[in-house]
């Protein structure tokens, strides 16, 4: 049992987790054993939830009565959110009945006397809703004004006055008459169409007033709306939050009366004013871009000329067609309308006129560029009409590489031809692997010329460059390179010089565009069909290459063979189905999903387009309509609780044999949260508590259900392993129960930390007279290790170092007088071959230590730094989790390599390697699609502008390493040489030969030549020099120190070196790491008493690791473990009485930041 204060859902007061999970409130509020609180419950806060759901219950009686059918889940949801007293845009698809629940919503508010303004766009619209009022039998207090009725001086009186119940007007009457409107006085205003009212963009501030608001209000908001886009234009830090501006919009906010549903907006408004709507009310208009897809799509390489081929496509597939040409033949757009209508098919181009008729069947085509910007492609939103997409020729761009001047076209047009030359074993091995090499280099230099290039990598560049140019004047290989589809460069002539041009598929355009036939309509996602007719092999490839990386859903197929009719049939049929009595309650749900990070939230949401947001007590709530389900995306920023830190024993209760944690709110940004996330989950049908899949998420996830379990009673965990469309939406189809092993192992963790480093860390405070001094069961046998390696490497060897031929060769001596003697009396060096062999090297996927080992290595990042731009490539769903022991290889990572080593390589370089048998939940740490880091970071649909050139290095490393763990080993050739020196002789192993091309191909290995024809070489350079004993310990040797002797987790290894860095405990110097006077003081201090040096020494702390392994697999450890820990850590130290459950603990406030690990 845990107990949680403050999460009584009543009063605020502690609650125990048992009946929280019951959904009880704490027994003093409601001293009863049964789950039906709200027939019993007589006052506090939850009386007021209680009330909701009866209004809900109500309002689906009354949506039953007069529709005949109950309210689908989205209308319930908004239901609920207006009985939370919200203002919110309606985001749903066309023809779910967003004006049908309008029209019910205002009759159950004027049932209560209440009153309720609805805008139309039109007069005609404004009587269709008050006919469908009297069919309802609602005209009790019911107003419509018409602006050409006899009487309609007398209805703006009774506006005027008041004398209306449901008041119906247009949005221009607003605009004309909003003077004589009162003010302050709707519990409702619904705006049918809220496009209307962004017209004229202060029809907004005529909402805000009809709200209660003063034009005074309205412009403090519009100031503070400037003030806030200024900062961000200047890069300046915004501080809303704590900004006295931003405290004034907060009082504003509390001064609105009544709540404001709109329509989503289809335009584009630019006016600042609508930032008001987000400012003050919480949410924005514009409506959501929605990329998932129902979508048939072929490519048809063309007998006749495409242009004639698209007339006989149009007149097959018939009206409702968008028809998009490639930025290639944009000079083309009108004479191919013109050609269209001389063969008798109505089309013109796309413009507000064209579209009307279109929508009409007027037309039965629409012209329009294939490109992301093309109206056409982006603001086309008619499911009903539009049936089909027909693309003439690849959407594409093509770029002159002028690689002669630009080093960077150079690396665009080599790293095409690059892996082409390497399957087809066009060039001799070495000058490919060694251009390999280079390649890597200059791409992490953008300059315009190679005058801006290092001098050395100057030189490189411009060999490379000559290289192609003598390529390029080869007629066998222009011959190779114009008829291989592989390569997306064309070549053309221009006088004697052949001038290279990249072929770059439109991926956006080609998405945006196509995607028009497939809309979110009614109950369903309408079927469409996207056909290509092929004019460029080379595009059509490039395309289908670069669509695999962006979708796993997209899959371009060839048109030879396909029933045609059967799939038009299938489209027609689909939007002549009506929803009739389906009951949809049920197949479109609404689920509230809980992740850890803002960040990962983001980009979740972005997977299905572009998400409407809204906020809700200062947190975003991203949401989104999918084809059967409406999902609201939230973080909870980590932990929501942490131990109390005052009573019972350091936020412990000893009790009858059992502990009971207490727990208690982090701060007042995590109470906001969990107000936040405990209203949205009384909108939704259910609720995915997707925290991250380790120890803490199991927690975290744990905390968050018994917050939310007496609002909404259908909670589910899940998890994925990697932030990815597929995983994200595979995870929603697998939930589970919440693991109480692994939350279990958690509190373990937590308590025995918090217990040690309170103990420890008081103890240290006070022998050193410093209260910002802390010590931890992980931190401390760390600082031990680094105090005793700092201690051993202040002892120095002598080394002779000797350069021959290449070659450096270290001699070690124990004194100087040896070193100086060997110095002055080595001329030469005797090398003698003892054995030669072959070899086969790979290399394993990385975990968590060894990416923290390699990156320290090789980009010389620290732990902290490595796991900070880790988090960020996982939550930009570019890597898999980064927290894991396992180097297992799941199926989806097999094919991510396979594809890209295929690709770039052929198929003789894979080997695939699971290494299944390590076992686990979580993988390795890989890339989420087969794209390189020069690939990635040029891709826009990616949206990765929030990444740095260290995400670009790290994310090079991962995908390396990964790539190559699954190609083929390299053989290499290696020799182990007998070195003679004077008095000196020693062995060493080197490389010398790679005799078959593997994993090598994407990471160098290095090799030593060797000449042994001559035994005996002259030195040619020689120094004495001072080395450690023993080394330092880096960063990389620290970790691998952690991983081998078991101390800390892969989640806590960099967060420990950290801390060490933060008290002043280490330091780094040259990349060592060393302990500092305070560090061995503390130490000392530690050490010198052994009761406590026993609660962190390495063996106590391996022991205590352990056993937290134990409980993960078997929970009933749990409180045994408990029991031992205590006592072990307070009944020994303390002598505290059997009989007492709680002793006074008594801690400075400054003290209580430092004191736990």
């Amino acid at each position: 049992m845990i107990l949680y204060k403050t999460f009584c859902p009543n009063c605020g007061g502690v609650v125990s987790s048992e009946r929280l999970s019951r959904g009880l409130l704490c027994e003093k509020c409601f001293p009863y054993d049964t789950e039906d609180v709200c027939s019993l419950l007589k006052e506090g806060e939850f009386v007021r939830v209680c009330q909701l759901w009866e209004n809900i219950r109500r309002f689906e009686d009354l949506f039953k009565e007069k529709v005949g059918a109950s309210p689908w889940s989205i209308q319930r949801t908004w239901t609920a959110r207006y009985f939370n007293g919200r203002s919110f845009s309606l985001i749903a698809p066309t023809g779910i009945g967003k004006t049908t629940f309008g029209l019910i919503l205002s009759m159950f508010i004027a049932s209560r006397g209440e009153k309720v303004y609805l805008l139309f766009p039109t007069e005609l619209l404004c009587l269709q809703a008050y006919e469908r009022f009297k069919e309802y039998n609602f005209t009790d207090g019911l107003l419509l004004y018409r602006s050409r009725s006899s009487d309609r001086e007398e209805i703006k009186e009774k506006i005027s006055k008041g004398n209306f119940n449901i008041l119906i007007t247009t949005t221009m009457f607003l605009y004309k008459n909003v003077d004589i409107i009162p003010k302050g006085i709707f519990s409702l205003i619904f705006v049918d169409d809220v496009d209307s009212i962004l017209k004229t963009a202060r029809n907004i501030d005529k909402l805000f007033l009809l709200l209660g608001l003063t034009e005074r209000d309205i412009s403090f908001a519009l100031r503070y709306i400037n003030e806030k886009r200024l900062k961000i234009d200047n890069n300046k830090d915004v501080s809303a939050e704590t900004s006295s501006m931003a405290e004034g919009i907060k009082e504003i906010s509390k001064k609105v009366k009544g709540s404001l549903i709109v329509s989503s907006a289809t335009s584009r408004p630019r006016s600042s004013r609508i930032l008001l709507l987000r400012e003050i009310l919480g949410f924005e208009v514009g409506h959501p871009r929605i990329s998932i897809r129902n979508i048939e799509e072929f490519y048809e390489f063309p007998s006749n000329g495409i242009f004639e081929e698209s007339i006989n496509k149009i007149k097959y597939f018939g009206a409702g067609g968008l028809v998009f040409l490639s930025e290639v033949y944009s000079k083309d757009l009108e004479n191919y309308v013109q050609l269209l209508r001389d063969s008798g098919i109505t089309a013109d181009l796309a413009n507000a006129k064209s579209i009307e008729d279109f929508k009409n069947r007027k037309l039965q085509v629409l012209i329009g560029l294939a490109s992301y910007n093309s109206p056409l492609a982006r603001g086309l939103d008619l499911p009903e009409v539009v049936r089909y997409a027909l693309f003439i020729g690849i959407p594409r761009f093509e770029i002159t590489l002028r690689y002669k001047e630009n080093p960077s076209a150079l690396c665009t047009l080599l790293g095409n031809l690059l892996p082409w030359m390497i399957k087809r074993n066009l060039w001799d091995k070495t000058v490919l692997r060694r251009l390999s090499q280079d390649l890597s280099k200059l791409r992490s230099f953008k300059v315009p010329s190679y005058n801006d290039l290092p001098e050395d990598l100057r030189q490189t560049a411009l060999s490379i460059r000559d290289l192609i140019e003598s390529l390029l004047n080869n007629d066998e290989v222009l011959s190779l390179i114009e008829n291989s589809d592989e390569i997306a460069i064309k070549l053309r002539k221009m006088g004697q010089e052949i001038e290279p041009i990249a072929v770059i598929p439109d991926i956006s355009g080609y998405i945006q565009a196509s995607g028009r036939t497939s809309r979110l309509y009614m109950d369903r996602l309408t079927k469409g069909l996207s056909y290509i007719l092929v004019d460029d092999c080379k595009a059509l490839n490039a395309l289908k290459r670069k669509l695999s990386w962006y979708s796993e859903d997209i899959e371009l197929r060839e048109a030879r063979g396909i029933d045609l009719e059967r799939i038009l049939r299938q489209i027609d049929e689909d939007r002549k189905r009506q929803i009739g009595n389906i009951d949809l309650k049920e197949k479109i749900k609404t689920d509230l999903v809980i992740v850890e990070s803002p960040n990962k939230a983001r980009t979740i949401s972005q997977f299905f387009g572009k998400p409407s947001r809204r906020k809700l007590r200062g947190i975003d709530v991203y949401e989104i309509p999918l084809q059967d389900r409406y999902l609201a995306i939230v973080a909870s920023k980590g932990h929501l609780v942490d131990l109390n830190k005052e009573e019972g024993i350091y936020g412990v209760i000893p009790q009858d044999g059992n502990f009971i944690p207490l727990f208690e709110v982090i701060d007042s940004s995590r109470e906001d949260i969990i107000r936040a996330i405990r209203e949205i989950s009384l909108e939704v049908d259910e609720v995915f508590i997707a925290t991250d899949p380790d120890t803490e998420g199991e927690k975290i996830a744990y905390d968050i259900y018994q917050a939310l379990r007496p609002y909404q009673k259908n909670i589910k965990r899940t998890e994925f392993h990697e932030v990815t469309k597929r995983a994200f939406l595979e995870a929603l189809e697998n939930s589970r129960e919440i693991n109480l092993n692994l939350v279990k192992a958690q509190l373990l963790r937590r308590i025995a930390d918090r217990w040690i480093g309170f103990e420890v860390s008081l103890y240290v405070q006070r022998k050193l007279s410093r209260s910002n001094l802390s010590a931890g069961r992980v931190q401390t046998p760390v600082l031990e290790w680094i105090v005793k390696r700092s201690r051993e490497a202040r002892k120095k060897l002598y080394i002779v170092k000797a350069e021959i031929d290449g070659l450096s060769v270290d001699f070690d001596f124990q004194n100087k007088k040896e070193a100086e003697e060997f110095y002055f009396g080595l001329k030469e060096i005797e090398l003698e071959e003892i054995s030669r062999w072959q070899e086969d090297l790979s290399v394993r996927p990385f975990n968590t230590p060894a990416l923290l080992k390699e990156a320290s290595i090789t980009l010389r990042f620290s732990p902290q730094k490595t796991m900070e731009l880790a988090q960020d490539l996982f939550e930009a769903g570019l890597i898999t989790y980064h927290r894991t022991d396992s180097i297992r290889v799941s199926q989806v990572g097999v094919n991510v390599a396979t594809s890209y080593i295929k690709e770039n390589f052929g198929d003789k370089f894979i080997y695939v390697r699971t290494y299944s048998e390590t076992g686990g939940a979580h993988e390795c740490i890989r890339p989420t699609r087969p794209i390189d880091a020069e690939e990635l970071f040029n891709e826009s649909f990616l949206n990765l502008e929030r990444l740095s050139k260290d995400h670009i290095k790290l994310y090079d490393l991962i995908f390396k390493h990964f790539i190559a763990s699954q190609m083929r080993s390299v053989r290499v050739e290696k020799r182990k040489i007998k070195i003679k020196a004077l008095s000196k002789e020693k062995e060493e192993e080197f490389i010398t030969d790679i005799i078959e091309d593997g994993y090598n191909l994407i990471i160098p290995i290095h090799i030593r030549h060797l000449d042994l024809d001559r035994k005996i070489l002259t030195v040619t350079e020689k120094k004495v020099l001072q080395r450690p004993v023993v080394n330092y310990f880096t960063y990389a040797s620290l970790i691998e120190e952690m991983r081998s002797k078991g101390i800390g987790r892969p989640s806590t290894y960099a967060i420990t070196v950290q801390k060490l860095f933060d008290r002043g405990y280490i330091t780094e110097k040259y990349g060592n790491l060393l302990s500092t006077p305070l560090g061995i003081k503390v130490y000392n201090t530690i050490r010198d008493n052994q009761n406590f040096y026993n609660l962190v020494n390495e063996d106590y702390t391996r022991e205590l690791e352990e056993q937290m392994d134990k409980v993960e697999n078997d929970g009933e450890l749990y409180t045994g473990y408990l029991q031992v820990l205590y006592d072990r850590i307070i009944r020994n130290l303390y002598r505290v009485s059997p009989r007492k459950s709680t002793r006074e603990i008594r801690i400075k406030p400054e003290q209580l930041n430092v004191l736990v690990e």
